[in-house]
């Protein structure tokens, strides 16, 4: 679960040297200097977070700093997307990625 959880965070940290994945990410066209520096940076965060949560899986003295990372994370992405309306498109797809890397997490919280 922890691998898996990791995969799901990495796979946005690839358009850190390939910017036009944000278009098929985010559908944003990060055509700005300014979105690019901003869009990249969250993609080595994710990217951090993905790796934590793999290296958890091999020590497991990493479970609890990656599980924490992965939860704020997550829940201050699905606090800022609601309070902005829940827009349709691609960012609901990332929301509803987060919900079920939420399940993910709290199942491996459960089972140690």
């Amino acid at each position: 679960m922890l691998i898996a959880l990791g995969v799901l965070n990495l796979i946005p940290a690839v358009a850190v040297v390939r910017p036009s994945m944000f278009e098929r990410l985010y559908a944003v066209r990060a055509d700005t200097p300014e979105l690019r520096i901003v869009l990249r940076h969250r993609a080595v965060l994710l990217g951090c977070i993905g790796a934590a949560l793999i290296a958890a899986a091999i020590e497991r003295t990493w479970l609890w700093p990656a599980v924490i990372f992965a939860v704020v994370s997550k829940v201050v992405f699905l606090a800022v997307y609601a309070l902005e309306g829940r827009p349709v498109g691609p960012l609901r797809r990332v929301a509803l990625a987060d919900v079920v890397a939420l399940v993910g997490v709290t199942l491996v919280i459960v089972s140690r």
